[in-house]
């Protein structure tokens, strides 16, 4: 793919440039069995035991490489943040930090992130996300996926709040690919494989602005920056939330008629895929308001009016619609 310019710094006029690691490196599985004799875990034994064992029961054997070769040498620390995260999973050197009195809640996100990370030539793949020299591609999709997933698997929690936005564009991903083949992409921090899939239904650039726009979001939206930075920040933000929603939506779209296109002659099987469109609309469409914080008004990000101009500008049928507005 070579270089990608992608405007997501603050300053609009200064794209940042990312060379994308398209390559996933093909490792060989260490270990083929959890020896929790080696975890360092920090009382969280019983947690790690449950998730391994609902991870081996869930996901098929040869998707579970990153997890067998990362979890025999982890070592859990509890009250030391890393590089001012209170939680977080560092990759290159397998450990887990946790804020103690949250530990038993959010060690499945980060044991989440074990079991789909790997190093290799000086860069971090962990999910869908890659980085090397501190720059770094997918982080927005990454933990959106990652608490999609622990929360699948073992119920919610306040936690997710934090996520709320991450996750809801993960699933609407997720919708878009599957939800076998997204999680198999995930466990083997395949950014490669994501990026082919959705390039079946958009352009690469597309792709790349979805993936820098998710990455703007999640790193922005909780930011306090001075009174210059956040007037652009918020405006960035509103705009990159618009920017994702269309993508989506766009893409979205362009599966299903494709869909219909194939099954035209099966009723059933018709009404099934527009029963799923109407769904994933419903769904692209939940918090759908943010407010600006420098003027205090609220926000709709993708108006009915718009999906209505996008579906008929899609099938050639200007009276088409899906909102009566």
């Amino acid at each position: 793919m070579g270089l990608i310019k992608i405007c997501y710094t603050l300053n609009e006029n200064k794209p940042y440039d990312f060379k994308v690691v398209l390559n996933k490196p093909i490792l060989e599985k260490k270990h083929n069995k959890v020896d929790y004799t080696k975890i360092k875990s920090n009382t969280l034994e019983e947690e790690i035991r449950l998730f391994s064992k609902k991870l081996i029961e869930s996901f098929d054997e040869k998707d579970l490489t990153n997890f067998y070769n990362n979890i025999n040498s982890l070592e859990i620390i509890l009250d030391q943040k890393y590089e001012g995260n209170a939680n977080a999973y560092v990759a290159n050197i397998n450990k887990i930090f946790l804020e103690k009195k949250l530990a038993k809640e959010t060690v499945f996100h980060e044991l989440f992130h074990l079991a789909s990370s790997v190093c290799k030539d000086n860069v971090t793949y962990c999910g869908f996300t890659q980085w090397s020299n501190g720059v770094r591609l997918g982080i927005g999709l990454t933990e959106g996926y990652t608490e999609l997933l622990r929360e699948r698997y073992f119920g919610h929690d306040n936690c997710g709040q934090a996520y709320e936005y991450d996750e809801l564009f993960a699933e609407l991903t997720e919708a878009i690919i599957g939800k076998e083949k997204m999680t198999k992409l995930y466990l083997n921090a395949n950014l490669k494989g994501l990026i082919e899939e959705l390039n079946k239904y958009s352009t690469k650039e597309e792709i790349m602005n979805f993936i820098a726009k998710t990455d703007f979001i999640n790193t922005h939206k909780f930011k306090k920056p001075n009174y210059l930075e956040d007037r652009i920040t918020t405006k960035m933000l509103i705009e990159s939330y618009k920017s994702v929603k269309r993508y989506l939506l766009k893409t979205y779209l362009k599966k299903f008629l494709e869909e219909i296109k194939e099954n035209k002659e099966d009723q059933l099987k018709s009404l099934e895929i527009t029963t799923q469109f109407c769904n994933y609309l419903d769904n692209l469409t939940s918090n759908n308001i943010v407010v600006d914080k420098k003027t205090g008004k609220e926000v709709e990000l993708l108006p009915p009016q718009e999906i209505n101009k996008e579906l008929a500008k899609a099938t050639g049928n200007k009276k088409i619609k899906f909102y009566n507005v």
